[in-house]
């Protein structure tokens, strides 16, 4: 990814704020972070399309939305896990973080 800090949002941004930015990026993910660029969570534009589907607000926190427990690849990962974690989970997009869960790269 390019320019990664395009794609780090707070929790508190708004579902509509979430799939604004998403279409202005032409990204299909965003890395929900805290004030430290800890990751909190990812959100995809599925997500956003079955938070919709239920009838939910779109004026809610993508806090809401987010799942709390995402993939992820340490910053000293190899390729072959990468590729492999990416196959088998069905995901293009895997965060990577430091020791601390900071967001470096993805």
């Amino acid at each position: 990814m390019e320019n990664i800090k395009d794609v780090i949002i707070k929790p508190v941004l708004s579902v509509k704020q979430a799939l604004k930015l998403m279409d202005e990026t032409a990204k299909k993910i965003l890395f929900v972070a805290d004030i430290n660029n800890v990751i909190l969570g990812v959100v995809t534009d599925g997500d956003i399309r079955r938070w919709i589907l239920k009838g939910k607000s779109l004026n809610k926190d993508i806090s809401l939305v987010m799942n709390r427990m995402p993939f992820l690849l340490r910053e000293d990962y190899l390729k072959e896990e990468a590729k492999k974690t990416m196959l088998s989970e069905g995901v293009e997009c895997l965060p990577v973080v430091d020791k601390n869960g900071k967001i470096i790269s993805a």
